[in-house]
């Protein structure tokens, strides 16, 4: 067996020491670089309670949980930030209403309700009932009740010192609807004269649709549904069909009538559409229409007087058709002009053969022509560039011109006498 010398353990020893020495130090170092909130604790720091996450805890005395909502606690709020009813003392009521709460108390002070017979439901038995005695010589003498015990009791009797006969109730009174203290026409035009007199609401023919036909009245040429107002050559027909609503709008007064002109016969509510109506098939100027009204309202000055407002406002939508006659003009490269000559120059319908067309210029092969329906009558002058008369300049002949409605009419027909007579010209054609 070795034994370890005096020296040789002295060594170790120093080995053990200054490893636990390295060590010691290598922790307090490690321990010296922790932070708390970025405070080095080998610093020593003084700590504040933001440091340690309790910056929102006041220096006041805390609440516990266990303390709030319960008897020599805190009293706790609602989801409404009101003190719930549990936590309220016990409280009194006013006339059986309580007064926790929002809004007014109703304090009826009245010892009397005054009724036309006792009532079996409803009774408020701290008051005393008046009766209005039936006795036409009683006048204003009321028998009194209480209400005891489930029952009625007679206590006595009780004479008003104002006679009320002559003064009207609440329920005596007009409404636009019902007569009362006044006519319901009266309370209207009472209404109306504080409010003025409002515009009518707005009406229209909201769905219409002309079918056209040729001139026997039968066959269908075509169908129309967005003029308003149709025009079309003398020689075709027609037929309308639609229907007509009005609205209501604030600001604006409703129509109480439709006038006998119009074409349809019956009011509707606000919105609603019409039954259709259908006219005849025609040939002449047509204007079918509705005509609302309602009767004015507000004041209006006649002379040196201010009265109420009287007749009626009116307001109307209407659809037209109007037929006119067609005309030709335009050149040709002849002076004996047939129909078919005719219907091949430039076409538009009018009422009169009255005109003005510039910019005439024929070649020495042509010849001007201006042709309308005779029933327009004849020509008395042609003024060329607003100046020179130049109808003699021109002849005239009649022309049979059937038109595309199979419609035959006879046409004047006025040609230059000589070709390439104008240039660059005016012509103004009058009867």
């Amino acid at each position: 067996m070795k034994y370890v010398d005096k020296e040789s353990l002295a060594y170790f020893w120093s080995q053990i020491k200054a490893h636990v020495a390295g060590a010691v130090e290598a922790a307090k170092t490690a321990v010296g670089d922790y932070t708390v909130n970025g405070k080095k604790i080998s610093s020593n720091p003084t700590l504040t309670k933001t440091d340690v996450g309790l910056g929102n805890v006041t220096n006041d005395a805390q609440v516990k949980r266990s303390e709030m909502g319960v008897a020599n606690g805190v009293a706790t709020l609602g989801t409404d930030g009101k003190l719930p009813t549990a936590q309220l003392p016990a409280m009194k009521t006013v006339n059986g209403q309580s007064v926790v709460g929002s809004g007014n108390i109703a304090i009826d002070l009245s010892l009397y309700k005054i009724v036309e017979t006792l009532p079996t439901t409803g009774i408020d038995a701290n008051k005393i009932y008046l009766v209005l005695s039936s006795k036409q010589e009683a006048q204003n003498l009321y028998t009194e009740y209480i209400y005891v015990d489930n029952k009625w009791e007679e206590i006595g009797q009780y004479k008003a010192d104002v006679d009320l006969t002559q003064y009207i109730k609440r329920t005596d009174t007009a409404t636009t609807t019902e007569n009362g203290a006044m006519s319901a026409e009266d309370k209207t035009r009472m209404d109306g004269i504080f409010a003025g007199n409002l515009p009518l609401a707005d009406v229209a023919i909201s769905i219409f649709n002309w079918t056209i036909f040729k001139n026997d009245g039968t066959t269908r040429v075509l169908s129309d549904n967005s003029s308003k107002a149709l025009t079309l050559e003398i020689g075709y027909k027609a037929q309308f069909r639609g229907a007509y609503k009005w609205t209501a709008a604030a600001g604006k007064k409703n129509p109480t009538i439709i006038d006998s002109t119009s074409s349809w016969k019956t009011l509707t509510a606000s919105g609603v559409e019409s039954d259709a109506f259908t006219s005849s098939v025609t040939g002449s100027n047509a204007t079918y229409k509705v005509r609302l009204g309602a009767p004015k309202t507000g004041l209006m000055v006649s002379g040196a007087d201010v009265k109420p407002a009287s007749g009626n406002d009116y307001k109307e939508a209407s659809v037209s058709v109007t037929f006119k006659y067609r005309m030709f003009t335009g050149m040709t490269t002849t002076k004996d002009v047939t129909e078919e000559m005719v219907k091949a120059l430039t076409g538009e319908l009018v009422t009169t053969p009255n005109t003005t067309k510039g910019g005439i210029t024929t070649t020495a092969t042509q010849y001007y022509v201006m042709a309308y329906p005779s029933a327009l009558g004849d020509l008395t002058k042609i003024i060329q560039d607003g100046a020179t008369p130049v109808l003699g300049a021109f002849t005239k002949k009649t022309v049979s011109v059937t038109n595309g409605a199979g419609y035959l009419q006879t046409y004047n027909v006025y040609v230059s006498n000589n070709p390439g007579a104008f240039t660059n010209a005016s012509l103004q054609f009058a009867k």
